[in-house]
């Protein structure tokens, strides 16, 4: 006499649900190093960005910008902004603005969350 076999075993289930929670557990931290990893790199962009400004603006007046200076704010004469999409100038980690620091020796982007990048 055959039985008649409908579903699956509660054994059956509980190995696909523990294979399940095996890829899981592997794969979000992996996820979640991944988009820390990309946002420190679009930081990264944003702040080269922000030192090229830095230089137009000093091949244009021949000094930098001084400390604290709000890199939208940059513009020639003419008004012309050196950076045109404002809104890359934020940290994509913590949403931070960026400043310029000028000490008279040295001058460099700085970000809250990742630091400083050195123009000069």
């Amino acid at each position: 006499m055959i039985k008649n076999e409908r579903g699956y075993t509660i054994m059956e289930l509980l190995v696909v649900i523990v294979i399940i929670g095996v890829l899981a557990a592997i794969g979000v931290p992996a996820y979640n190093n991944m988009t820390t990893r990309a946002r420190k790199t679009a930081c990264d962009a944003n702040k080269r960005t922000i030192a090229t400004a830095v230089g137009m603006y000093y091949a244009d007046y021949e000094k930098y910008p001084d400390s604290g200076a709000d890199p939208s704010t940059l513009a020639d004469a003419g008004g012309n902004r050196y950076i045109e999409n404002v809104a890359t100038l934020v940290c994509p980690t913590d949403k931070s603005a960026y400043t310029i620091v000028n000490d008279g020796t040295n001058v460099s982007v700085n970000c809250a969350e990742h630091g400083n990048f050195l123009i000069k």
